[in-house]
């Protein structure tokens, strides 16, 4: 990955857009980003998975048996078992903002 990127800025970028961020990054296809229960993709338990009703601003999410993320940033720390500023770059990345360091990613 190249640059660092403004975890402000791709927080903000990024809102509207998680369906698109959680299936290139972690590969979780659209059929689980509904808000209703369904089976997990992580654990595959049935019924135990639901995206947040804010899901599109946010990407929060959570699982009865795996557990419970605010947004995106922190399902994506957890399923991709990376830490925050690496993630914070693939999404950079993917939504294609510009590089800058502020000294938080």
């Amino acid at each position: 990955m190249s640059g660092r990127y403004d975890v402000c800025s791709v927080r903000q970028a990024a809102r509207g857009h998680w369906t698109s961020i959680f299936s290139s990054t972690a590969g979780i296809a659209g059929e689980y980003l509904v808000n209703r229960e369904r089976s997990c993709p992580q654990c595959d338990g049935n019924t135990r998975w639901r995206v947040y009703d804010d899901f599109d601003e946010t990407g929060g999410c959570r699982c009865n048996h795996c557990g419970a993320w605010r947004d995106g940033f922190a399902f994506l720390e957890w399923k991709l078992k990376r830490p925050f500023n690496e993630v914070v770059n693939m999404i950079g990345e993917h939504l294609n903002c510009q590089p800058g360091n502020n000294g938080k990613a």
